[in-house]
């Protein structure tokens, strides 16, 4: 989709500066960002300065002072209604297990929570040491303490302490730059730098393009195409300590359905996405960290919000893992080998044996990720 204005980005940015100083602290205000202006439940090729609301009403049941005008500095503004939550699961979903190998895509959370996604592994830059990636209210929460356990599955898919136990809590943040938070791995599984389903590795990240599409593949919807809609700030409320409820306005950017007519069949992403990695499809670069969609969308509604994968890395002090960080850090210099079994696959490493039984989907899956370290091997 390409974009049609007649203002710069730098005329957007600030009119959208404008707006954030006059509406970012009304409770009502949902976000404040510059994509797409909607009409009849499609997008237009309009980019405009939009300001998302729990509710839209007339003019006319309005006070003068709340009425949000047409244009600021010049620029268009288009009132969206949406009401914004953290994507925590409350429910199971029968496709997210207890999966052998450690992958981003798959269902993860702590033992006091329901459950969300494991973003990717990455690597703890500060303590060089592997860590999987989610969103603070996944891994952390309001009564987070450093060193909490973490499961996979999440409790909420029936992980269980301590069979389940993979990674303990390390840094965490819920501010302006994202809602994010890593656990150290604690080495009782093995773990790859790929996502489940797409069999992507992201090895880097950037900002995203208002236009372009992405990829996830989340614990609740598996993998979903959505367009970027709009880039901005967005207002959530957060229990950030135990009963006490806040609200916080996040950087970040807004998805759609990547094709508008498919909308209403499809769900784009569902509570116990987050912490899922938005990627390039064609490249493999995370873009966003999924963390909040609408609270009740409604047909032609669904949408999903992430936070710059960027700031996430450069907050955390961390990378993504390579298929160099697998065989040096899962393997380092001991031989391993692995055979198919009666629908299981054996890993053998001289420190520390391991049968891991699994589903076929999933022997299929590591059977591609067998391949490539293999080949990764025969290069070294």
């Amino acid at each position: 989709m390409s974009d049609t204005h007649s203002f710069s980005r730098m005329t957007l940015d600030a009119a959208c500066d404008s707006t954030r100083r006059t509406f970012a602290d009304r409770p009502d205000v949902t976000g404040i960002d510059i994509g797409y202006r909607w009409k009849g439940g499609r997008p237009t090729r309009e980019v405009v300065v939009r300001v998302h609301v729990r509710e839209k009403r007339p003019v006319s049941a309005l006070a003068a002072e709340a009425v949000i005008p047409r244009r600021i500095d010049g620029v268009p503004i288009d009132v969206i209604a949406a009401d914004y939550h953290p994507h925590l699961a409350t429910v199971p979903a029968d496709h997210q297990r207890r999966h052998p190998v450690l992958l981003g895509g798959v269902s993860v959370g702590r033992r006091d929570a329901a459950a969300g996604t494991i973003a990717a592994i990455v690597i703890d830059k500060a303590e060089n040491r592997p860590a999987l990636l989610s969103s603070w209210h996944v891994l952390a929460g309001p009564a987070a303490v450093i060193g909490d356990e973490i499961l996979q599955p999440g409790t909420g898919d029936g992980g269980r302490s301590p069979v389940d136990s993979v990674a303990a809590l390390g840094r965490s943040m819920l501010d302006e730059h994202g809602d994010a938070a890593i656990a150290h791995l604690t080495g009782m599984r093995f773990w790859a730098p790929y996502i489940y389903g797409t069999f992507t590795t992201p090895e880097s990240a950037r900002d995203p393009d208002l236009g372009e599409i992405l990829v996830k593949s989340g614990r609740s919807t598996g993998q979903t195409r959505a367009r970027v809609d709009g880039e901005g700030i967005y207002f959530l409320d957060y229990e950030v300590e135990p009963g006490i409820v806040r609200r916080r306005g996040i950087n970040g950017f807004k998805l759609v359905p990547a094709d508008p007519d498919l909308q209403d069949e499809h769900a784009l992403s569902l509570a116990g996405d987050s912490g899922s990695s938005w990627c390039d499809g064609e490249t493999g670069e995370a873009v966003g960290l999924h963390f909040a969609g609408d609270k009740a969308p409604s047909p032609g509604t669904a949408n999903a919000i992430a936070c710059r994968m960027t700031s996430v890395l450069e907050r955390l002090n961390i990378r993504f893992a390579s298929v160099a960080d697998l065989a040096i850090r899962n393997m380092g210099a001991a031989e391993f080998e692995m055979s198919s079994s009666q629908g299981s696959l054996y890993w053998a490493a001289r420190a520390r044996p391991s049968h891991l039984p699994m589903s076929p989907a999933v022997h299929g899956q590591l059977g591609k990720l067998s391949a490539h370290i293999m080949s990764y091997g025969e290069r070294k």
